[in-house]
């Protein structure tokens, strides 16, 4: 799940893709509803598959090689692959933008494998459509000025204040800012919240799935040794994924999974809808730009994360809700719920059940992109 935003999209999975039309609105693909290629065409593995994916099965020959078994791809389809694979695919991560786009510097043989370069050659002369690498701005990155104070003011000794002004802004009056694009969001009653542990001392003890007591509180995202908060999720997949879980935690089924539900509402701060309301670009971007960067799956920010919680719970909120480092896989939405305090021992929470998981197997979505060299 992707963050939104009324007028200007947040979502960082957003692509440069190329485009298949001329600025007058006419196709630069030629003869884009006719068959001009199939997935045999080409020699990349990675690429063959993702041609098979969008092409159609049709026992006529193709137009370019001749075979008749392959998956036919129409000019505009020709698009979809080379924006599926050479742009979509070069991702270095998930959450990052790709490097190869619409504009920069052109793409050279020396830094791809000689199938992928034959094959994108190929694309580009039926298409049309060159790519290029792409330098994205920097705030696609999670940099931004706002970011820059923000560190300064957590860590004087390793960043300078990145301004000869503003000497006087406070760590709060920062985080405020930054909370000025979320939204408040009140869990009613009854909602169902899930936390799931591995080799539970005590499986049928309430009480193991609710905050580490003191002295057993473990440094993470949005608390530091000295802060108590509950980690959980809006459903079970999520808690799961997000417990990492190795082959010995699954073949020897370890991990329980406890249902809760809320004993009253609960009011969070929202991370999972950005929203840039009634200000400028420019400022969306610097606030927007910071809150995303915080999400990205990095342990080295946890001392910003861990900073912005302690904030929100100053503010008044109970909690944070916010979106899965790995939103990016699966068919779920991906929320995560942090709780302030220790909500099962002062009867936030309420128990339903707990069960032990056993996960019997896995499938992939195995999508391909190139390998590289920049």
């Amino acid at each position: 799940m992707g963050y939104s935003s009324v007028g200007e999209s947040a979502n960082s999975e957003e692509l440069p893709l190329a485009s298949a039309q001329n600025q007058d609105g006419t196709s630069r693909v030629p003869n884009s509803s006719e068959f001009v290629a199939c997935n045999n065409c080409f020699k990349n593995l990675g690429i063959s598959i993702e041609a098979k994916k969008i092409g159609k099965q049709s026992a006529a020959k193709c137009p370019r090689c001749g075979t008749s078994d392959g998956a036919k791809l129409t000019g505009e389809q020709l698009w979809t692959l080379q924006n599926n694979f050479f742009l979509a695919g070069s991702k270095v991560s998930a959450y990052y933008p790709p490097p190869i786009g619409t504009g920069g510097a052109e793409l050279s043989s020396s830094q791809f494998e000689a199938n992928t370069w034959a094959d994108y050659l190929l694309i580009r002369d039926l298409t049309g459509v060159g790519l290029f690498w792409y330098g994205p701005p920097l705030w696609r990155l999670g940099h931004s000025l706002l970011r820059e104070k923000v560190e300064a003011r957590l860590k004087p000794d390793e960043y300078q204040w990145p301004l000869s002004v503003g000497q006087e802004t406070t760590l709060d009056d920062l985080w405020d800012e930054a909370i000025t694009v979320l939204k408040p969001m009140l869990l009613e009653e009854g909602e169902k919240i899930f936390r799931a542990r591995v080799l539970a001392k005590n499986r049928l003890n309430a009480g193991e799935y609710d905050s580490p007591p003191p002295g057993f509180i473990k440094p993470c995202r949005f608390n530091d040794s000295t802060h108590q908060v509950f980690y959980g999720a809006l459903d079970v997949e999520t808690c799961l994924v997000e417990l990492k879980l190795g082959p010995s935690e699954l073949v020897r089924n370890e991990v329980t999974v406890a249902r809760f539900a809320l004993k009253r509402p609960l009011r969070v701060l929202n991370l999972c809808d950005i929203v840039r309301g009634d200000l400028d670009q420019s400022d969306f971007v610097e606030r927007m730009a910071l809150l995303s960067g915080l999400l990205f799956p990095h342990e080295r920010d946890y001392f910003m994360t861990q900073s912005f919680s302690r904030h929100i719970e100053k503010r008044g909120f109970d909690g944070i809700m916010h979106p899965s480092a790995f939103r990016y896989i699966g068919n779920v939405e991906s929320r995560n719920l942090v709780i302030f305090g220790s909500p099962v021992k002062d009867g936030r929470l309420e128990l339903l059940d707990i069960n032990a998981v056993t996960v019997g197997s896995f499938s992939y979505d195995l999508r391909f992109g190139p390998a590289y060299e920049q």
